[in-house]
């Protein structure tokens, strides 16, 4: 992998979520993750998902997560990253989390085992840190001096939420604060939304609606952002210009107080289409990008991007996330020969049972003799994947 320059997660670690058994998985800029269907991927997904709800949902969040996890089964996931806050120097950090569903007094409750994170500045030897950590309902907090101070928690919840409710920067010292902060930056990569075209019945007009708010007044400012997000939906689906309309503002004899956004595209010569007569998969590829070029989100989730998008505008999405020039990084499910074969085997990893029920991830670059096959006239990755789709497996990996 190259070297780390700015943050960034780095390694995931899994464990006990429905089919997923001791995977780990080793990210780049872009990681894809194939398998045969039923393997696991978008359990994988799932993930982020859940580690979102619980730390940013309600109680209805937790909720969905007690759905989701099958009784008394343990998950143990540890996500470890790279953060550099506000410019300063780089930090190698971990968050570790350890979790079930268990039988309460009137129905199934969700509780936390263990939890913690820990940092280290990445040019500085020694050990690494805890910022916090916690068994059960006692969270202990690190202060300068290597001083804890316990607080009782309860067992559905996460440490973020005591923590969070117990801040008071102004009478925190600037030692802890900067702890703190580290904490809070990496749980921005669990804010991640799954962009997928299996949700049936989703508004993306709604979304749509509510990130026009934000894109237009970049729009006005001609913000390098908007211009970079503009370019590249446009160039993607091969029309000639994006403009956004402010109702209130652009249309005359309307008595409108409030903001109203519309959003068209065009093709030439100089063709409107409304953005809400657009396909699904445009309207997904508007979102991904917002969430990209404005938002500035970590991290893109993406579960089979080819089943709402031509293999040409694939490609040219694809290049954006290889090139990381939204600086957010990419997770890609797929089942697309075509995708694989415009990527780099070191960016896949299969997903594949392991004969018990169960799945983990195997890095693609373990293929034996994977090398040797690419270098045929007319093989390279996609089509040796699918040929052996049903059956991964029939891969021989190196000792």
């Amino acid at each position: 992998m190259a070297e780390i320059t700015q943050s960034s997660l780095t390694d995931i670690y899994f464990s006990g979520y429905k089919n997923l058994f001791e995977c780990h998985l080793a990210l780049n800029q872009t990681t894809i993750i194939v398998g045969s269907n039923n393997s696991g991927k978008s359990n994988f997904l799932e993930l982020f998902k859940l580690l979102s709800d619980l730390h940013f949902g309600g109680q209805d969040a937790r909720e969905r997560i007690q759905q989701r996890i099958v009784l008394d089964e343990t998950i143990d996931i540890k996500v470890a990253g790279t953060i550099q806050n506000q410019g300063g120097p780089l930090y190698d950090v971990a968050y570790k989390l350890s979790l079930k569903v268990g039988r309460g007094s009137e129905k199934s409750r969700l509780h936390i085992i263990a939890e913690s994170f820990d940092y280290k500045q990445k040019s500085s030897p020694g050990v690494a840190k805890q910022v916090f950590h916690r068994k059960e309902n006692i969270l202990w907090l690190r202060f300068p001096s290597n001083k804890f101070k316990r607080y009782d928690i309860s067992a559905e919840v996460p440490a973020y939420a005591v923590i969070r409710a117990s801040f008071e920067p102004e009478k925190t010292q600037a030692e802890t604060l900067q702890r703190l902060a580290l904490y809070f930056d990496f749980l921005e990569y669990f804010k991640t939304t799954v962009f997928s075209a299996h949700k049936i019945n989703a508004d993306y007009d709604k979304e749509i609606e509510k990130a026009l708010e934000f894109i237009a007044p970049l729009q006005e400012n001609k913000s390098p952002d908007f211009e970079k997000f503009s370019r590249a939906f446009t160039d993607i689906l091969g029309f000639s210009r994006l403009q956004i309309f402010d109702v209130a503002r652009d249309v005359k004899g309307l008595d409108i107080k409030s903001k109203i956004f519309l959003c068209f595209v065009f093709q030439e010569p100089e063709r409107p289409m409304y953005i809400g007569n657009l396909s699904d998969g445009s309207k997904i590829l508007f979102l991904m990008l917002y969430n990209i070029f404005i938002k500035k989100s970590p991290l893109i989730c993406v579960e089979e991007p080819e089943i709402g998008l031509h293999p040409g505008a694939l490609n040219k999405l694809l290049k954006i996330f290889l090139s990381g020039d939204g600086a957010s990084q990419a997770l890609i499910t797929t089942h697309s020969a075509y995708l694989l074969n415009l990527l780099d085997p070191k960016n896949v990893f299969l997903m594949e049972g392991t004969g018990s029920g169960k799945s983990t991830l195997t890095p693609a670059s373990k293929i034996k003799d994977l090398e040797a096959r690419l270098k045929g006239k007319y093989v390279n990755f996609g089509d040796l994947f699918a040929d052996n789709f049903k059956a991964s497996r029939n891969y021989k990996l190196r000792e």
